[in-house]
C-alpha cells in the first residue's frame, strides 16, 4: 500500500501600511488580514528559508493573480494593488493535522515576517495558456536587525551630542555599564528593536505581541564592557554578532508560538562521544525516517582542520597585541597541539585558527594596584576561550557535513540535531548532524519537501563502529519495507 499524506498551509498578510495619493501612512480601518490562500493554484509556490549563520530568513510566495475585495463595499484589485513593502506576512505549515489534534486555523507557524517586494509576471505556458501571478518576496524579524542601523552623522543635524564617549548611551539610550551577555541583548531588544516595531505595528492586528523576545537561557559567562560598543557603527545585526562572541555563542531568529525571539546560546556541539563540549547546552533532536529521505549528500574534509589556536581579547589587553604574541612563545603547549591525532602536524601541516574575543571576565581599569589582579583574570578568561575554541575544532576531520531533501516537516528547524536513520531498521545505524539551515518548498496539490543543511555529523564514527560491513547495513530495502 502505496502511503500518502495530508499537508495544509496558511498564508496570513496583515496590513500595516497603506498608499494614498502616492504617499505611504499607516493602514487603519477594516480589512487589515488577507487570507492568501485563496490564491493559491497549480502554478503557486511558497518557499520559506531560514538559517542560523544568516542575518535574517527569506520568503518567496507565487499567487494567481485575481481581483480580490478584502474591504467590506471596496473596489476590487490584484494583490498587487492591494499589497506595501513593509507590511507583514504569516506562514503556517503542517501534514496529517488531524493525527496531531490540530484544526486548519491551529497549523504550525513556520515564519512571520516583513514583505520587502511585489512583482507582477506575465507568460504563457507550453500548451498556450497564459499564466499571470503575483510575486511577494521578504524577510523573517531579522529584517530589523538588518535595517535599523546605528551611525551618529543624523546626530549632527539634530544637535546630539557626539564627543561623548558614550554615544550609543546619548543617542539611543543604551546604558553605559557593564553587561553580561544576557544583559546585552535584552538591552539592545528593549531600548532600540523593539520600540521601533510597536511603532510600526501598533496599530495592525497580529496574533503576537509586536516584538523581539530574548532566549538567552543557553549562554553563559562572559562580560561586555561598555568602551567598545558604545562607539560602534554598523547594523544592529552586525553588533550583536559581534559582542556576543560568534565564535563561541551562535544569534538567530527563531518563530515560535508565542511570539518571535532572539536566541543568543553557546555554541550547542558535542565532542566524538556525543557530549555538550564545556557545558553547552542541549537543543533537542528531530528523528528523520528513513523512508522520509529523498537525497543525502554526507563527506568530510581537511578544510577546517587547525592545529595553533590564538585568540585576540582587545577589550582586556593592557598592552599591544604584538607584545602579546611574543609574550606567547613561551607558553606555546597553550595554544598548539602538533601531535594531537586528528590535526597532526606531520599529517596535515600547519594549519592556524586566529580569531577574536570582544568580551572579558572583568573589566580594566586605570587603578595600578589592581592591574595585576586583573590582568590575571583576563589572562584566564583567553585561556578558557581558547580551551573551548580547541574543542571544538580539534576533530573537524572526522565530522560529516552536507545536506538532505525530506518530506516536508514543520519540525525541522535551524539550531536542533536531526537524527537520521541509515539502512533499514534492523541492521542500520543512527547518525545524528546539526541543522544549519531549513527550506521549505510547498507546491500546492503537488509536493512539500524540506531542505537541510548539516554539520558536525558522526555518522563516519557510527558507521566505522559497526561490527559487521557498514555498506551491507546502508543498502535498505526501500520506503516500502
Amino acid at each position: 500500500m502505496i502511503r500518502t499524506s495530508q499537508p495544509r498551509i496558511k498564508i496570513t498578510l496583515i496590513k500595516t501600511i497603506r498608499r494614498r495619493n502616492g504617499l505611504s501612512e499607516r493602514y487603519e480601518g477594516a480589512g487589515k488580514t488577507i487570507d492568501l490562500e485563496q490564491l493559491l493554484d497549480d502554478n503557486s509556490s511558497v518557499t520559506v528559508n531560514k538559517n542560523i549563520d544568516q542575518a535574517f530568513g527569506y520568503f518567496s510566495i507565487r499567487l494567481a493573480n485575481k481581483a480580490i475585495q478584502p474591504e467590506p463595499g471596496g473596489f476590487q484589485d490584484s494583490l498587487y494593488g492591494w499589497i506595501e513593502p513593509m507590511d507583514a506576512i504569516e506562514i503556517r505549515m503542517g501534514r496529517d493535522i488531524h493525527l496531531k489534534g490540530r484544526t486548519a486555523d491551529k497549523l504550525p507557524i513556520v515564519m512571520r515576517g516583513f514583505i520587502s517586494s511585489i512583482r507582477r509576471s506575465m507568460s504563457m505556458s507550453a500548451d498556450g495558456r497564459p499564466i499571470r501571478q503575483v510575486i511577494i518576496e521578504g524577510q523573517d524579524y531579522g529584517k530589523l536587525l538588518n535595517i535599523i542601523q546605528i551611525f551618529y552623522q543624523k546626530a549632527y543635524g539634530l544637535g546630539k551630542d557626539l564627543l561623548t564617549a558614550f554615544k550609543l548611551t546619548s543617542n539611543h539610550d543604551v546604558r553605559a555599564t557593564t553587561f553580561t551577555t544576557a544583559g546585552f541583548v535584552q538591552e539592545i531588544l528593549t531600548k532600540v528593536v523593539n520600540p521601533h516595531l510597536k511603532g510600526l505595528q501598533e496599530a495592525s492586528l497580529l496574533d503576537v505581541k509586536p516584538s523581539i523576545l530574548p532566549d538567552t537561557a543557553g549562554v553563559r559567562d562572559g562580560i561586555i564592557a561598555p568602551f567598545g560598543f558604545q562607539s560602534f557603527e554598523g547594523t544592529l545585526w552586525e553588533m550583536l554578532r559581534v559582542w556576543t562572541d560568534r565564535y563561541w555563542n551562535e544569534v538567530f531568529i527563531e518563530d515560535r508560538e508565542d511570539g518571535v525571539y532572539l536566541v543568543c546560546r553557546q555554541m550547542p556541539y558535542r565532542d566524538l562521544n556525543g557530549k555538550p563540549i564545556d557545558g553547552a547546552p542541549d537543543p533537542g533532536t528531530v528523528g528523520v525516517a528513513y523512508e522520509h529521505v529523498k537525497d543525502l549528500h554526507i563527506g568530510r574534509t581537511d578544510r577546517n582542520i587547525a592545529n595553533y589556536y590564538w585568540v585576540d581579547a582587545p577589550r582586556a589587553n593592557m598592552i599591544d597585541n604584538a607584545t602579546v604574541q611574543m609574550q606567547a612563545y613561551a607558553v606555546e603547549d597553550n595554544n598548539f597541539i602538533p601531535d594531537y591525532p586528528n590535526a597532526r602536524v606531520a599529517l596535515y601541516g600547519y594549519r592556524k585558527l586566529h580569531v577574536q574575543t570582544e568580551q572579558g571576565e572583568s573589566v580594566p581599569d586605570l587603578d595600578e594596584a589592581r592591574h595585576a589582579e586583573v590582568s590575571k583574570a583576563d589572562d584566564d578568561w583567553v585561556f578558557q576561550r581558547l580551551k573551548r575554541l580547541m574543542a571544538q575544532n580539534r576533530d573537524n576531520v572526522l565530522y560529516e557535513e552536507g545536506s538532505a531533501t525530506v518530506r516536508g516537516d514543520d519540525a525541522l528547524k535551524p539550531g536542533r540535531y536531526l537524527r537520521f536513520r541509515m539502512g533499514s531498521r534492523e541492521s542500520g545505524y543512527d547518525a545524528e548532524y546539526y541543522c544549519t539551515g531549513v527550506t521549505h518548498e510547498y507546491l500546492p496539490y503537488r509536493s512539500w519537501v524540506t531542505r537541510v543543511e548539516l554539520i558536525r555529523g558522526n555518522g563516519y564514527l557510527a558507521r566505522s563502529e559497526m561490527a559487521g560491513s557498514p555498506y551491507l547495513a546502508e543498502r535498505g530495502r526501500g520506503a516500502y519495507e
